[in-house]
């Protein structure tokens, strides 16, 4: 089973799990500037990451898109093949979650991902500009400057729940 395959079930099973009027799917988000590519992203009042690894893929990468999914993520979980699983059960502990995709693609949890409390800047840097933009105008705020600025300026004036 490749990647997309995967993420189609992956998406199929998280939407039976969760309420869909609140729940938005992102697959392949660029994240911390671009450093990696993370296969699908659940947003409903948590940020959650999901990494596919197929008995195509190498674990090489992963490393560096765990370092990278922790600091931008409130869960972060692994999606791999039979293959894969020892491996990364062994190598990641919690609060990285472990799930096994079958051959068939039945999902069983093998360790559930706990959860990263992550700040209102950790939330407003996932944001696209516009929408940034957008809801710093709707507060009256400052909708000028670089991206970096935008994020401080929300973080600093706009309360966790509003973002």
């Amino acid at each position: 089973m490749n990647e997309k395959k995967i993420r189609s079930c992956l998406v199929d099973y998280l939407s039976k799990k969760h309420d869909l009027v609140n729940t938005v799917f992102i697959k392949e988000l660029f994240v911390n500037n671009f450093a990696c590519r993370a296969d699908l992203v659940m947003a409903n009042g948590q940020l959650s990451v999901f990494e596919i690894k197929s008995k195509l893929d190498s674990l090489d990468r992963l490393p560096n898109q765990i370092e990278n999914y922790i600091k931008a993520f409130e869960n972060v979980t692994v999606v791999c093949a039979q293959k894969h699983l020892d491996k990364v059960l062994s190598q990641y502990q919690s609060p990285i979650g472990v799930w096994l995709i079958e051959d068939d693609g039945k999902i069983v949890i093998k360790r559930r991902s706990s959860r990263l409390k992550k700040s209102s800047y950790e939330w407003l840097r996932h944001i696209p500009i516009d929408e940034l933009r957008l809801l710093l105008k709707s507060k009256d705020l400052h909708v000028s400057g670089n991206r970096e600025f935008l994020v401080e300026e929300a973080a600093q004036k706009i309360c966790t729940k509003e973002i």
